[in-house]
């Protein structure tokens, strides 16, 4: 299954090697919710949507927050994913729902277990940047992407996100 995963350039830029379509990867992937995972009687799985995002249905387990704000890992066969959210209250044993993205990260100090694959393809996403105060900005989003052969291709000085097709072995 090739599974839409997105990596922050700061990130790369940090503490990332380059990354080429055909390098092999094992990283562990995380869910940035934004609203909190709602509750449904569906049957666990995990479905790309569109070639950004993703749609996750699984079993929530309760757990403390780890040092990193990981809520829960979610899990599907081969495929395990750290959760951050916010939530009022601990839905408990429940089947929870979610749409959005999937983030690689490098700076967790308790990261899931890592995701293996072949990175297919790399795509590189212009930031939406707002001016928030005289010397503050906000990234609001993303431009829609390009293709780009390397994690090195990209243009110095411009903030975005990289996008990956990673075929992810075991699903």
């Amino acid at each position: 299954m090739i599974i839409p995963i997105w990596m922050a350039d700061w990130e790369h830029q940090c503490c990332g090697p380059e990354i080429n379509p055909g390098d092999r990867a094992e990283w562990p992937i995380y869910f940035h919710c934004k609203e909190s995972p709602t509750p449904t009687d569906e049957a666990p799985r995990f479905a790309v949507i569109s070639d950004m995002d993703v749609e996750a249905v699984w079993r929530w387990e309760s757990r403390e927050t780890n040092v990193d704000g990981i809520t829960t890992v979610a899990n599907w066969a081969h495929l395990h994913v750290g959760v951050f959210v916010h939530m009022d209250a601990d839905p408990g044993d429940t089947v929870v729902k979610y749409r959005g993205r999937v983030w690689h990260e490098l700076h967790n100090s308790e990261p899931p277990p890592a995701v293996v694959g072949t990175v297919r393809a790399i795509y590189w996403h212009p930031a939406i940047i707002q001016q928030v105060g005289p010397h503050e900005q906000r990234i609001d989003g993303y431009q829609p992407g390009v293709a780009i052969g390397s994690t090195s291709t990209v243009p110095m000085g411009e903030m975005g996100a990289f996008r990956f097709a990673l075929d992810v072995e075991g699903l």
